[in-house]
């Protein structure tokens, strides 16, 4: 975005440019969030694809002096036009997102109105399953073609309001969708058993009248809650596997072969931002260090850190690629060193060295952070040696504070071979797979296991500082669980569900 930044739209005058590049590099995540949308015809700018108003104002610098002053009415109108115009010119050149093709088909609708003829001649019939998880714009555009009374299409939505986990920050606590009337209600659930939907059915979010939901898969084994303390966090996922063993040595499980078992919760990492925030709250990284957010692309295995640091002089990305870089060297460093994460006995990930740091060493952690962002700062200088000498020392100090052996990383750490770097697939799944006594357990996020069959579920929902049943409910209403484990730590639980 920063490269797009460069190029000034064939409209744009020096004033509107100099504004909007003020307010776009104080705010570069907005450079990728605002969009165009459709009002009364005319296309507007908006601040997601909701159609929410884009609020431009002057970005407040930091320790100014003077008082703070806003844009005039005028001035924020020539950004807005300068905005306009920019976004064009990004679409022009045919990068799009897919919000984009929203805005597009809805134009495409109002200027070419027989296109919509044509696809009802073309689809008598239209389902939509999972409707509960359909956004707004998504739900008008389908409406727009085939939801009007004389569209002559059967237009049939199924879902269920409770299993929605796709909503708007905005509109968290509730699902944008209202079934229309007549409609068709199932009761019973060929997913969950008798006990399960007993202690489900309380936490569902919308009931109607004559509300229930009747188990009907066979099982005899109770739901099971796990409780735990801030210093056996990490103890929590083998017991859960020794609890999955234990149902399995009784047969009250099918096959191993046909079982799948999962560790599911709704935040998985933490970020530099929210870092801050974490202080009695729980992830899933908290109690799987391991854990790795899936990435797609390549990484590349570098032959010594002088050659990693060679290579991230120049345009080599966006910082978030230059750190992970770095933390790749010297994860590669802690594998020669043969340094493992003394609380899962398993070679470091990026997440666990960094949550290991702050737990054991607050100092080092601290300066850990430090380095990355400093020589994030220095490549794009092009100072190579500040780089190495920087990330040399740091990897060092992180080897002895481990008690390993920084011999077995020498060549690594302070050689100077000339050798290209291989690309190697990233994010494997092993790093998110853990396995105690002989099976594996997944842990994910709800949203990647959504619609998916489990036979045993742990669901840490202590992730934040109360327990929140709006999403107990609409997490687990579509589980085909024979065993259900909930995770409690009495210490952050508030028992208060309203």
């Amino acid at each position: 975005m920063r490269r797009f930044m460069t190029h000034t739209p064939p409209q744009g005058t020096p004033d509107q440019t100099r504004m909007a590049r003020s307010l776009l590099s104080h705010n570069l995540s907005l450079c990728m969030e605002y969009r165009f949308h459709l009002k009364d015809g005319e296309a507007v700018l908006a601040s997601s694809v909701e159609g929410n108003e884009l609020n431009i104002s002057k970005p407040k610098r930091k320790n100014q002096k003077a008082p703070y002053v806003d844009w005039t009415m005028a001035e924020k109108a020539q950004v807005r036009t300068w905005l306009t115009n920019f976004k064009t010119q990004v679409m022009s050149w045919g990068v799009l997102c897919y919000d984009d093709a929203y805005f597009l088909a809805q134009r495409y609708l109002i200027k070419r109105p027989a296109i919509g003829e044509l696809l009802r001649s073309r689809f008598r019939f239209v389902f939509v399953d999972e409707m509960q998880d359909m956004a707004r714009h998504q739900d008008d555009l389908l409406n727009r073609i085939f939801g009007h009374e004389n569209s002559g299409v059967c237009y049939q939505r199924i879902g269920d309001r409770n299993q929605a986990i796709y909503v708007p920050h905005s509109q968290r606590d509730e699902c944008l969708w209202t079934p229309r009337e007549p409609s068709l209600s199932f009761k019973k659930s060929a997913r969950l058993s008798p006990q399960l939907a007993r202690v489900l059915e309380p936490f569902a979010l919308y009931r109607g009248d004559g509300f229930s939901i009747e188990g009907c898969a066979e099982t005899d084994v109770p739901p099971t809650i796990l409780v735990y303390s801030d210093n056996t966090t990490t103890e929590v996922i083998p017991a859960f596997s020794a609890l999955v063993k234990e149902s399995l040595d009784a047969g009250v499980l099918p096959p191993l072969e046909d079982c799948t078992f999962k560790v599911i919760g709704w935040n998985t990492t933490w970020s530099a931002e929210n870092e801050i925030q974490r202080q009695g709250k729980r992830r899933l990284v908290d109690y799987w260090p391991r854990y790795e957010r899936y990435k797609s692309g390549k990484e590349y295995d570098y032959p010594s850190l002088s050659s990693l640091a060679k290579g991230l002089i120049g345009p080599v990305g966006p910082s978030h690629q230059i750190l992970d870089t770095l933390m790749s060297g010297a994860l590669k460093a802690l594998r020669l060193a043969d340094a493992v994460d003394p609380r899962t006995n398993q070679p470091f990930n990026k997440t666990g060295l960094m949550s290991f740091l702050r737990e054991t060493n607050q100092q080092h952690h601290e300066q850990w952070r430090t380095t990355l962002y400093e020589c994030c700062e220095i490549s794009f200088s092009g100072d190579i040696n500040d780089v190495l000498s920087k990330v040399r020392s740091a990897v060092v100090e992180i080897l002895e504070l481990l008690s390993a052996e920084v011999s077995k990383a020498h060549d690594f750490i302070f050689g100077e071979e000339e050798v290209a770097p291989k690309a190697v697939a990233t994010n494997e799944m092993g790093t998110n797979i853990a396995n105690f006594h002989g099976f594996d357990i997944e842990v994910a996020s709800v949203h990647s296991a959504k619609g998916q069959t489990h036979t045993a579920t742990l669901l840490p929902k202590q992730l934040s500082i109360q327990m929140d049943p709006q999403r107990l409910g609409r997490s687990r209403m579509n589980r085909n669980d024979l065993l259900l484990a909930f995770l409690v730590n009495p210490t952050l639980a508030h028992w208060g569900f309203g």
